[in-house]
């Protein structure tokens, strides 16, 4: 037999959840679990040593993940598991459903104990007072309105405010499209940046955020985009998409290819200003010598043409002229 619990299911990094598999309430159908009515089976199974399996839809030969905890509380049968995504396509698959939300259910299989079981014909609900529990399963149509995940270890969520930031800086042409390989800000990066910095905005050039953990922390902030703190890094998008993709960050890795669409067209536009190779050649075929572009640009002149608008941009180069003389 099967009993549905609704469950809602966030995105976690590593698969892991906590939550209600069932509550003493009744559920759509009727049926009411009474307090205690688990405590049987879930003595045989400690007395095992094992725990319960965590199924897809049901399917026996589709174990999805492990239950770490399970237990009857106040509310319910509480439970901690972890959804093995890096096991196969089936576990995969199922975590994505799980964090798309097309699957934010649970269900138990269990068996009725003799005399397990009454039914009150006036109000027509059935009361299991003992149930041997077989199996818990994530599926897709739910039938108890209380059961859901209530905690999800290193959720990693959209950060609005870096996909925000990331886009204005996009528009105005900030944009790293070198071929070198994508090279995350290393400690000392991060560290030497937060000197002068809020972490509000150093959290800024991440798109993604894990809530769960301090606001304080560098470990609140995820998916970095840019490696110097100043520009979006087409490299860093591409490493976002495909490490997201892996992990199943589906929300990110859609603004990440958003913005890497957009940062690639743009980087045509403002092809010879986008990086310093550019602006070194830039300013060469503006008739500035090889030691002229160099000393400009390590000069900071980088930043000032990217930050100029580009009715302003022929100015700047002249003036670099003035300056070379």
């Amino acid at each position: 037999m099967r009993l549905d619990f609704e469950a809602e299911f966030k995105a976690a990094r590593d698969g892991s959840f906590k939550g209600l598999a069932s509550s003493w309430r009744r559920d759509r159908a009727g049926d009411v679990v009474q307090r205690g009515a688990f405590a049987h089976s879930l003595s045989e199974w400690s007395r095992k040593g094992a725990k319960p399996p965590l199924l897809w839809m049901h399917r026996g030969d589709q174990p999805i993940g492990t239950l770490s905890e399970i237990k009857e509380t106040d509310v319910g049968l509480a439970v901690a598991g972890r959804i093995m995504h890096e096991a196969g396509e089936v576990e995969r698959r199922a975590l994505e459903h799980v964090r798309s939300g097309s699957a934010r259910g649970l269900s138990i299989g269990y068996l009725v104990g003799k005399g397990g079981e009454s039914w009150d014909s006036a109000r027509r609900v059935r009361t299991l007072t003992q149930v041997d529990l077989l199996e818990i399963s994530v599926v897709c149509v739910p039938c108890n309105q209380d059961a859901a995940i209530t905690e999800v270890k290193g959720t990693k969520t959209l950060n609005a405010s870096g996909a925000a930031h990331a886009a204005k800086l996009v528009e105005a042409g900030r944009i790293d499209d070198t071929d070198a390989a994508w090279q995350a800000p290393d400690a000392a990066h991060e560290d030497a940046y937060l000197r002068d910095h809020t972490m509000a905005e150093f959290g800024a050039w991440f798109l993604g955020e894990d809530k769960s953990a301090d606001e304080t922390s560098k470990a609140r902030w995820a998916y970095p985009y840019s490696d110097n703190f100043s520009d979006v890094s087409l490299a860093g998008l591409r490493a976002i998409i495909s490490r997201g993709s892996a992990q199943g960050a589906t929300a990110i890795v859609e603004r990440a290819r958003t913005l890497l669409e957009k940062a690639k067209a743009k980087s045509k536009t403002f092809a010879p200003w986008s990086n310093k190779r550019h602006l070194e050649l830039a300013l060469r075929d503006a008739g500035l010598s090889v030691e002229q572009a160099k000393r400009l640009i390590s000069g900071g002149w980088s930043s000032l043409v990217r930050d100029a608008e580009a009715a302003d941009r022929e100015l700047l180069v002249k003036v670099a002229r003035q300056l070379t003389r």
